[in-house]
């Protein structure tokens, strides 16, 4: 059973630029995984396109962007039960710069439909490029992150069974990143099918393979501001192997049926699930979104004439990408009225507002007299 939460975007230690909430059928066109962060040609979309259009310049998807530097927002991962095959009440923080490797400047993902398919794609720069490298992304259905109460903590949110853990891992020299993918199921961290090799290929996900990833391997232009440590200020630039960015396909992986709320980038001391946790950066990531309209109409006098009777109307829209369960809407008027529950999955629904969430009626509707 899914389970369906309403937030707001917390920034907690980091400063968290939301982009947008969007929902709609589908891109036109792949997501361009290139190895670099600009759009080539029109109606390609890539990072700086999502980056630039803000909340009402882009309709394809559920994006964000994490800006992890400078101080005085920097966190990192604190204490021995940091790590990604333990449950998040056992995680803590504090303030302060990791070593210049696994310090991150920038997280981003988006989630949007492809052919009927769940696509996450996800990218972060670093630092410092030089060494080996080994990334994480969370996607979690609970609000996640952490608990902002001085220099040190915990983190706030659990585990819902269905998060979906991805590792990437470059060697040094290599160019080729080994993807795995986890999902919780309720205890721990648990496999997706084998680690494999998978570099994105002509922009995309290569053929027979549910996931890619790709780093830049040459210099290319960063569309935000980003920091390197043998780069004086702030630079238009990644060096080579500054970026990276990967997808993976949740429909072709079994994975689709979830709700994510929050996301999280990580560096990691080594490819080992149980790796010891360095950096982070964390956000809002709502991919499912629930819209509730309510209307007081047709006011009229009891028969008494002590009274104003009002029809109440009301509207509950699955708006956002993933299909939603099990919803209730509840009214409650004056104290002295009637108060009435309807469960959605059990009305009849009404016009068709959003082509693949179902909720599970499409549009629930209250109409009643108090």
């Amino acid at each position: 059973m899914r389970k369906f939460t309403l937030f707001t975007t917390i920034p907690a230690i980091l400063l968290g630029i939301v982009l947008g909430v969007f929902s709609a059928p589908a891109f036109s066109q792949p997501f361009e995984l290139d190895g670099d962060a600009m759009a080539d040609s029109a109606p390609g979309t890539d990072w700086n396109i999502i980056n630039a259009a803000g909340p009402s310049g882009l309709t394809e998807a559920e994006t964000d962007l994490v800006v992890d530097r400078p101080e005085p927002n920097e966190a990192q991962f604190h204490g021995g039960g940091s790590k990604d095959e333990l449950d998040i009440p056992g995680w803590g923080w504090r303030k302060g710069a990791p070593p210049a490797k696994d310090d991150l400047t920038n997280a981003y993902a988006a989630a949007f439909e492809y052919k009927n398919d769940f696509i996450l794609v996800f990218g972060m720069d670093r630092y410092d490029t030089s060494g080996s490298a080994q990334l994480g992304f969370w996607f979690f259905q609970d609000n996640v992150a952490p608990i902002t109460n001085g220099t040190s903590g915990s983190w706030d949110g659990e585990h819902q069974i269905g998060d979906v853990l991805v590792l990437v891992n470059f060697t040094k020299g290599g160019d080729v990143p080994t993807i795995e993918v986890f999902y919780w199921d309720g205890l721990t961290a648990v496999p997706v099918g084998a680690p494999g090799a998978s570099l994105c290929q002509s922009g995309w996900i290569p053929s027979g393979h549910d996931y890619c990833g790709i780093t830049n391997a040459s210099p290319v232009a960063a569309p935000w501001n980003y920091e390197h440590k043998d780069l004086k200020g702030i630079s238009t630039t990644f060096p080579m192997g500054g970026f990276f960015e990967g997808a993976i396909n949740l429909s072709s992986l079994g994975l689709e049926d979830v709700c994510f709320t929050s996301f999280l980038a990580e560096s990691r001391s080594s490819a080992s699930l149980d790796a010891v946790l360095k950096d982070f950066a964390n956000s809002g990531f709502p991919v499912c979104s629930i819209s509730v309209t309510k209307s007081c109409v047709a006011p009229q006098l009891n028969p008494a004439e002590t009274h104003i009777i009002y029809t109440i109307t009301g509207q509950v829209t699955n708006d956002g990408f993933g299909t939603v369960y099990n919803v209730d809407l509840s009214d409650s008027p004056a104290a002295d009225g009637a108060f009435q529950e309807i469960n959605c999955s059990t009305t009849v629904p009404t016009g068709n507002n959003f082509p693949l969430a179902t909720l599970t009626t499409n549009a629930c509707y209250l109409n009643t007299i108090t």
